[in-house]
């Protein structure tokens, strides 16, 4: 499984009208472990317009 960094989710949130407040990661209590959870604490600006739209799925086709 793959993770965004840090950075990148910053980028992503701002893009969408959000403000990064804290990024925490939480490391795995067993030290060997390569487990890392973040937290990432944002919140939406007020009366911003996001940059990008929101990625939309295809409907699903339909089954007969």
């Amino acid at each position: 499984m793959w993770v965004l960094a840090p950075l990148l989710w910053e980028d992503l949130l701002t893009s969408y009208g959000f403000r990064v407040e804290a990024v925490d990661l939480l490391p795995h209590p067993d030290e060997s472990a390569r487990v890392v959870q973040q937290l990432i604490r944002a919140r939406r600006l007020p009366d911003r317009r996001a940059r990008l739209q929101p990625h939309t799925r295809p409907s699903a086709p339909e089954r007969s």
